[in-house]
């Protein structure tokens, strides 16, 4: 079987933010902040399903280090992600044309070369019977 998308692998352990476009140039003067941080956009565009967003706050991380979903910035291992289908359609979201999205890049080995503290999931991380992980080596 053909691999038609050789940039998502472990190796280059890409990730994937969607941000509103308006909300660009304040995340690039004062960088991604979770939604508990005390640091907030002040017109922050949200795109994200509130619902979810409200759950994170109470749904605690079971390895360290610690805390609650809340306290970390999602992304995603793909730019094909269910959320951005969503978006698209306005499924439980406000629907958004290709224009209002910014997709942001970065990698894991990026932020761990940053010394930022992060955890991966092997599935949407809400659910109890997701894995939590946070040794590179368990990225496959």
């Amino acid at each position: 079987m053909a691999n038609h998308y050789p940039s998502l692998n472990p190796e280059k352990a890409l990730i994937w933010r969607i941000v509103h476009r308006n909300n660009l140039p304040w995340i690039l003067d004062n960088g991604l902040h979770c939604a508990n941080s005390a640091v907030l956009a002040p017109s922050y565009v949200n795109i994200g399903n509130p619902d979810l967003i409200d759950k994170r706050r109470h749904r605690v991380v079971p390895i360290a280090p610690g805390g609650t979903l809340a306290e970390y910035v999602p992304f995603y291992f793909t730019p094909f992600s269910v959320m951005m289908k969503n978006i698209h359609s306005g499924r439980g979201v406000p629907q958004r044309r290709n224009e209002e999205i910014v997709i942001l890049v970065s990698s894991l080995y990026r932020i761990q070369e940053l010394g930022l503290p992060f955890i991966f999931t092997n599935a949407h991380a809400y659910p109890d019977w997701t894995n939590y992980y946070r040794d590179m080596s368990q990225l496959a």
